[in-house]
């Protein structure tokens, strides 16, 4: 496990980022770190184009849309009616459902790459949510904001 813990920087980074957020970098390290970000989400979606084109069936649309039914629509759902119960209204309410309805990060291919899963239901789970985000954005803006 702790070779798993050290294999994955996305685990560790963010203990190491959180302890460092108040150590100014110098710009140059700032400007660099800024470019390898945005290298990193470029190649994400270079990832993500190349398994799409090696899709050669959607036999995984049935779990998938399962799925996110239960992360895009159920979960802001619930969200978004019992939120007011505790106090939150208003434009965090809307935050909040927005972000619970977002569909499943790049990341997730990334990780999927990483430990040799199944990188099929993972491109048809990141596909379905992209095309979902597009019906479902202007529903849950139109229900609570």
């Amino acid at each position: 496990m702790l070779h798993a813990l050290i294999k994955n920087p996305a685990l560790w980074s963010f203990w190491v980022g959180l302890g460092f957020h108040n150590v100014p970098l110098p710009d140059r390290l700032e400007q660099g770190l800024t470019g390898c970000a945005w290298a990193v989400i470029a190649l994400s979606l270079l990832l993500l184009g190349m398994r799409l084109s090696q899709l050669s069936s959607w036999q995984n649309i049935w779990q998938a849309s399962i799925s996110l039914s239960i992360k895009m629509v159920a979960i802001p759902l619930i969200l978004g009616f019992g939120l007011p119960l505790i106090g939150v209204t208003g434009t965090p309410r809307l935050v909040i459902v927005l972000q619970m309805a977002m569909p499943p990060a790049f990341a997730t291919l990334v990780i999927a790459e990483a430990y040799d899963l199944d990188r099929h239901f993972t491109v048809t789970t990141l596909a379905l949510g992209s095309i979902a985000l597009l019906l479902l954005l202007p529903f849950w803006l139109w229900l609570f904001a």
